[in-house]
């Protein structure tokens, strides 16, 4: 079983009514075939506008994402991935772009939904879970001034 890539979302201070972006990177993302990533957010305080997913995910595989409300403070942001032949990326590279407008101050957590073992996970081209550790999802945050 290989081991899964750190995953990282950002730690941004941003300006109410800017438009933000919110990448997220990978570092040691080698032979995966399929991805399927989680996070949460205060669609209160953002507002999504659009994902941009990297140019190695749109090429190869097919790929799904949306945005569900789960109650009127907390959104989550779904991603699914999957292709053949295994894929990496060099690191520090970002696996998606996600673009927000600040609507409201305050401070949007951005936190992977890791309370289900299946909602994140990285697999290899046999379908393996990848071994994950304590420092495999890094949570970040926006906080949004006047």
């Amino acid at each position: 079983m290989g081991k899964a890539p750190q995953t990282r979302l950002p730690k941004l201070n941003a300006r109410l009514g800017e438009r933000i972006e919110v990448r997220i990177k990978t570092s040691g993302m080698k032979n995966i075939s399929a991805i399927t990533l989680m996070f949460r957010f205060d669609p209160t305080i953002l507002k999504h506008v659009k994902t941009v997913m990297a140019d190695d995910l749109v090429v190869e595989g097919t790929g799904f994402h949306n945005i569900v409300p789960l109650t009127p403070n907390l959104a989550e942001w779904r991603f699914a991935w999957s292709q053949i032949e295994p894929m990496g990326q060099v690191p520090n590279e970002s696996l998606a772009t996600l673009q927000f407008d600040c609507i409201k101050t305050g401070t949007s957590q951005l936190t992977w939904s890791l309370d289900d073992t299946d909602k994140c996970e990285y697999a290899d081209v046999n379908a393996e879970k990848q071994e994950e550790s304590a420092d495999t999802y890094i949570n970040g945050y926006v906080y949004v001034t006047e």
